[in-house]
């Protein structure tokens, strides 16, 4: 579980249907969106994770 896990509730679970799991934030909610529009694999994703 953990942070991961929340990544990845947030990403599956369209924006409209925020909630206390997978609600991190709207700066966060865009980055992760924007890692998903940019058709990043998991690897760069996890990179860009471990570099906040």
């Amino acid at each position: 579980p953990g942070a991961f896990q929340y990544i990845a509730d947030r990403i599956i679970t369209p924006a409209k249907e925020k909630n206390a799991q997978n609600d991190l934030g709207d700066t966060v909610s865009v980055y992760l969106d924007d890692i998903c529009i940019g058709g990043d694999n998991v690897t760069q994703m996890m990179q860009r994770l471990e570099a906040l």
